[in-house]
Order: structure tokens, then sequence, then C-alpha cells
């Protein structure tokens, strides 16, 4: 399925802008600023049960995150600082950690073909 649904002025709106998009509380009659969500002057356009359907459908929608590294990168501080934002770290451990911790072997490897291609494409003076 392509998430190129819409078109403005000749150019197809991407996955992330759509979803912008339909997470504008402006639509709602509402204004958010800092983190805070003010009422506005004009009236909203979208009912607030359409609105709230279109949001937790948007969140059954997103992806869960992750984000790969080779064993430079296993580290406690880089690890929690990830999971802390919602990314799944797929990094092998090191040989020396106590608890060895299970990857995605898939992710790892797509990671180590994009880095082997790298040093191939560009190498190092």
């Amino acid at each position: 399925m392509s998430w190129d649904v819409g078109k403005r002025g000749g150019v197809a709106f991407s996955r992330g802008a759509l979803f912008h998009l339909l997470r504008n509380r402006l639509y709602r009659g509402e204004i958010s600023h800092k983190r805070q969500t003010y009422p506005s002057q004009h009236k909203a356009i979208v009912s607030e049960a359409l609105f709230e359907a279109v949001q937790v459908w948007l969140d059954d929608q997103t992806q869960r995150r992750s984000a790969s590294g080779d064993k430079g990168y296993d580290s406690d501080a880089i690890r929690s600082d990830l999971e802390r934002r919602g990314i799944d770290p797929v990094i092998p451990t090191k040989p020396n950690r106590k608890v060895q911790r299970a990857i995605d072997k898939t992710i790892d490897a797509m990671r180590n073909r994009i880095e082997r291609f790298c040093d191939r494409a560009c190498p190092r003076t």
C-alpha cells in the first residue's frame, strides 16, 4: 500500500506529513502552544468523536523505531537513553557482558551490509 495518498500542488503527501496534518488540533477548534492546548476563536470543523477515532487509528499505525549500532555502542547509558525515547536498541552485546541480550538478527545484518557498502563506496583517505 502506498502512503502517498494525497496531492497538493502536484506533490504527494508523505506518510509523516499526512500523520502530522491529521494530528493537528486546529481541526477541533483548539490551538496548541508549548505543549498546552487552548480554545481557538474559530469553530471546530471535525467532531470530537471523529478526531479521537482518527487519533486511535494513527496510534495503531505508528511503527516502533529501532536504532542499530555495532558492539562499540554497547553501553548502559546509550541503551537507556534510546529506551527512554521509545527506540529499540539493536546493538550486539560485547562478549565481556555478564548478561548477553538478544537482538533482531535481520536488522543487525542489514546494518552490517550498509556499513560494508559505505566502506567500499567511500574509502577513507
